[in-house]
């Protein structure tokens, strides 16, 4: 079958790159963050794994185990830094290799803890750039430039933060210049408004991210629509595409701001221009729109990708909705589309995907919370985007083992339930079982990690023993082709040769995928 594919593409145009390239050889790599992780007895200190693509996929040879004692700066892993809870790429300096961010948002900050810091480290043909300090830029709210100082929570009585800094992040081309910039979400406290939360942005250049142009937007932010309010949360998931086809990268940050009484789920969406994001045209977006409504009373966690899931050059918003009531069950969840328009994001036609949607396979008997992680890619190679979605709380043949919906895109009329996917621990294709609490497709991410023009996926599990090692986790990753995912899969963890390390108790590896 690939053999025949092969010759069918080179008929036609060249695929778009699916994916993050870290070493500049064409091949997508995979990113995985274990946040969890024990650094000697600093408890959930973090880590990071970079694995490589080749022509064979995903290969564990050549693989870096990335420290926040790594980078030649003489930091120490400490206790709860949470290191590798967020993840981005982009080419922030424009040199051919794409650069990795990393998120410590529980890392002290001039003496206090769980102020956050993001690490950016340099790609280079070898991978990422480490045990040199020249090669690696350490950014937090109190980095010389950047707007706004960590705030202490006036809750406790001992010097502490909770913003959080670098809790998600995003990278984007948001002023078309040719370099990468970064999106960095922070529960920070506006004013006096605790929790309101913020997006920093900095902006790449011939010399990497810089703090000259850096913005800081939230709701009490000049020209934005809204007021600032307790718990919005603003920015605790956060999204980038050019949904307007404008050329410039946009973006949409999630909050829980109230919709009506009872009821939240809002998104920000800021578009792109010529000196970066801007308040013009900034519009805010009811995570229930039009088709249902979001669960009443459940605060806004959801899940955001972009993808072109219709082919008409303009990206598309996916919204999870985890917590989405169907059909009289509570919290099956659902994937909600908004599509890309002239205009920006629009909630005009928007369609809500979930497991009673006809032809969907699945039943909101058994989904729970589908959306919770998101993801996109063509991994049929038909020109349009195709959505991932998961549910790391369904019972498959296991209680809370975990499932995810493979949704094909089409041209010109986007997701379509023909030939859509069904994933979970037990998929023939994995040869193994799925078993209670493995959390299977609690992260997604995807890229074309062999380079033959689909897209493939990767699925974390990180509940999953290895061997009698409780929740070391695993990843699953599967390959794409004309039929979608399927080709062919691997499952790795801390334990597979070539991986730095070992599965630990609680590790939890690939709670976190760079998508």
């Amino acid at each position: 079958m690939r053999a025949a594919l092969v010759v069918l593409t080179a008929t036609v145009a060249a695929p778009a790159f699916a994916g993050h390239d870290l070493n500049g050889d064409g091949y997508a790599d995979l990113v995985i963050g274990v946040p969890d992780e024990a650094i000697g007895a600093e408890v959930r200190a973090g880590a990071v794994h970079v694995l490589f693509g080749s022509a064979a996929g995903i290969v564990t040879g050549g693989s870096q185990l990335v420290l926040v004692t790594s980078f030649g700066t003489g930091a120490l892993a400490t206790k709860d830094d949470r290191f590798g809870a967020a993840l981005a790429a982009g080419d922030f300096d424009g040199d051919g290799f794409e650069d990795l961010a990393i998120g410590a948002p529980g890392r002290m900050v001039s003496g206090i803890p769980g102020a956050g810091e993001v690490y950016v480290v340099r790609g280079s043909a070898s991978g990422v750039l480490l045990g040199d300090a020249l090669q690696v830029q350490v950014w937090s709210q109190d980095a010389e430039g950047i707007k706004d100082r960590v705030d202490l929570d006036p809750v406790f009585a001992l010097p502490w933060s909770t913003e959080a800094f670098g809790r998600s992040l995003v990278s984007g081309d948001f002023d078309g210049d040719g370099y990468a910039d970064l999106a960095i979400g922070v529960r920070e406290t506006v004013k006096t408004v605790e929790r309101a939360g913020a997006i920093h942005v900095l902006y790449g250049s011939s010399s990497g991210l810089g703090a000259a142009r850096n913005q800081l937007w939230h709701l009490d932010a000049p020209g934005v629509k809204g007021k600032a309010k307790a718990l919005d949360d603003l920015g605790f998931e956060l999204a980038a595409g050019d949904f307007d086809g404008d050329g410039r990268d946009d973006l949409v940050a999630a909050s829980n701001a109230p919709i009506k009484p009872g009821v939240r789920g809002m998104l920000l969406a800021l578009y792109g221009g010529k000196k970066g994001l801007r308040a013009k045209r900034c519009g805010w977006l009811p995570v229930d729109a039009g088709t249902g409504a979001y669960t009443a009373g459940v605060f806004g966690f959801f899940s955001l990708a972009s993808g072109d899931v219709d082919a008409d050059g303009r990206d598309d918003l996916l919204v999870g909705t985890p917590f989405q009531a169907v059909d009289g069950a509570s919290q099956p969840g659902a994937i909600r589309v908004m599509r890309g328009t002239s205009k920006g994001v629009s909630t005009a036609g928007s369609t809500l995907w979930h497991r009673d949607t006809p032809g969907i396979l699945g039943s909101v008997a058994t989904s729970l919370r589908l959306g919770i992680a998101l993801a996109s890619g063509d991994f049929n190679g038909d020109g349009a985007d195709d959505a991932l979605g998961g549910a790391p709380y369904s019972t498959v043949s296991a209680p809370l083992s975990g499932d995810a919906c493979e949704i094909h895109g089409a041209v010109s009329s986007g997701l379509t339930a023909v030939g859509n996917l069904y994933w979970s621990g037990d998929s023939a294709l994995f040869g193994t079982s799925a078993v209670s609490l493995d959390g299977f497709a609690a992260s997604l991410a995807t890229g074309d990690f062999d380079f033959d023009g689909f897209t493939d996926a990767a699925f974390g599990a990180p509940g999953r023993d290895v061997g009698a090692v409780l929740d070391a986790g695993v990843v699953f990753i599967v390959y794409g082709d004309a039929g979608g995912l399927g080709a062919s899969s691997i499952a790795l963890d801390q334990n597979s040769p070539g991986i730095a390390g070992v599965g630990e108790l609680g590790d939890r590896f690939a709670s976190v995928l760079l998508r």
